[in-house]
């Protein structure tokens, strides 16, 4: 995965860097989608102050409808935006009164005739699966993460469990494609594929599909009743996008189940 960059919190910088610096890091992300919230915890014409990606931010949704994020503090004395109001596609500083369009430019200053030549970065933004995500990035390369068997088809989703963890994103996702962590950590999930092992490929830039390719062995009745549900290898495919989200397909060949983990 080849988009790796650092993010200045202040001025919003970035570097290309190794990837041995980017794994596990905490000032180092992989540029791509990151969820932000939940669709339904944003009304029409309502300002939430948001922490991610390291910078204070605010996510909106403009009278449009349509949810926007951008940093959160007025460049004109700092104060913090959620404390503003929506108008129209942009938002109005409740200190002075500065309001900024949706691509964060100052738009308007009532004590002057034109607006001020100052502005706020304002982040690629997006809804899909009831949850609003972030771009981490200037201009989005790829699409939100998505379950490519399920791309041209109908889709519907639900929320399963919210956890946190003391560790970056990567340490949690990288235990999905760890062949040696099925083995020691989950012995009968990899005695099920025959010591489960990944074919890999790359289906874009910062996205990688890892495939079990071992079949159900023939070795106790449990194996050979499970095996007549597969043709081929067990199913077990990790769709790993951007070091932080992946989703899991698992199931028999005539019913597949598929889950989407999104860190940040």
């Amino acid at each position: 995965m080849s988009a790796l960059v650092q993010l200045d919190p202040g001025i919003g910088r970035k570097r290309n860097l190794p990837s041995d610096e980017v794994f596990g890091s905490f000032d180092s992300l992989v540029e791509g989608w990151y969820w932000a919230l939940r669709s339904k915890e944003l009304k029409t014409g309502k300002i939430k102050p948001l922490t991610m990606l390291g910078r204070e931010l605010i996510a909106f949704r403009g009278e449009d409808g349509v949810a926007r994020v951008m940093d959160a503090y007025c460049p004109h004395m700092g104060a913090h935006l959620a404390e503003g109001r929506v108008e129209g596609r942009g938002v109005r500083c409740f200190f002075h009164h500065w309001k900024f369009s949706e691509e964060g430019d100052c738009v308007d200053v009532p004590c002057q005739s034109n607006p001020a030549r100052a502005g706020v970065q304002a982040w690629p933004t997006a809804e899909k699966y009831g949850m609003i995500w972030v771009w981490s990035g200037p201009e989005p390369r790829y699409e939100i993460p998505y379950i490519p068997d399920l791309k041209h088809l109908e889709e519907d989703s639900g929320f399963g469990n919210v956890f946190e963890k003391g560790c970056h994103p990567n340490i949690v996702m990288v235990n999905a494609i760890d062949e040696q962590h099925f083995h020691s950590v989950h012995p009968l999930a990899s005695s099920l594929a025959d010591g489960i092992h990944f074919d890999i490929r790359s289906y874009n830039e910062n996205c990688l599909i890892f495939d079990n390719d071992k079949p159900v062995p023939n070795t106790n009745f449990i194996t050979r009743f499970l095996g007549r549900f597969y043709k081929g290898a067990l199913t077990y495919r990790m769709v790993y996008w951007n070091g932080s989200t992946g989703s899991v397909t698992v199931g028999p060949d005539a019913f597949h189940f598929h889950i989407i983990f999104a860190l940040r």
